[in-house]
């Protein structure tokens, strides 16, 4: 399990995409809509860091590995 924790700066970024429903400081809930997108998109053949830097998130802050 990551021990990555998201400040509150980064928590005010994430919730204003319209992906992320809700954020703390130690996890993200997604859109339903975004994760089946998303699990299209990777059945596609398209890189979980793509798809999420096409959603408009910041993979550095949320970590390469993790989405």
């Amino acid at each position: 399990m990551s021990t990555r924790r998201f400040s509150n700066e980064q928590i005010k970024v994430l919730l204003k995409n319209p992906n992320a429903e809700g954020c703390s400081e130690k996890s993200i809930k997604y859109s339903k809509s975004f994760k089946v997108a998303a699990v299209r998109e990777w059945q596609a053949g398209v890189s979980p860091q793509q798809i999420f830097t096409q959603a408009g998130f910041d993979t550095y802050a949320i970590g390469k590995k993790k989405p």
